[in-house]
């Protein structure tokens, strides 16, 4: 149980860097709010497969909840933070903008990066 306690305030930091309550983790993961509650404060061990369906959520690999050396989602509220502002300014846009640009972003991450080959 002494692993627990930082790996559920690895967890709960996650949460919070992302702006969710239990309650949107609990949506997101198919968990209960009475587990993440109880596993934030390392009363109860995830297991394996739940740790894999947290990873995917917080888009991280299982080994990186074990990491206690660096802070946990490094990046996230500033990512979280840039978001928010990003949405704020789509609100002052048409609707057909936002999905053009939605379009973009998605062409945008989704092509494959071309190796650059000496002639």
């Amino acid at each position: 149980m002494v692993m627990m306690r930082p790996l559920g305030q690895r967890i709960a930091a996650l949460r919070e860097g992302a702006g969710w309550s239990q309650e949107k983790l609990a949506e997101e993961t198919g968990l209960s709010v009475n587990f993440i509650s109880q596993m934030e404060r390392g009363l109860r061990a995830p297991s394996l497969p739940t740790l894999q369906k947290l990873a995917e959520v917080f888009k991280l690999e299982v080994k990186d909840f074990f990491d206690f050396k660096h802070p946990p989602g490094e990046g996230v509220e500033e990512m979280c933070q840039e978001l928010r502002e990003f949405c704020l300014y789509l609100r002052t846009r048409e609707l057909e903008d936002v999905r053009k640009l939605r379009k973009i972003a998605g062409i945008f991450f989704e092509k494959p990066k071309k190796s650059k080959k000496n002639p």
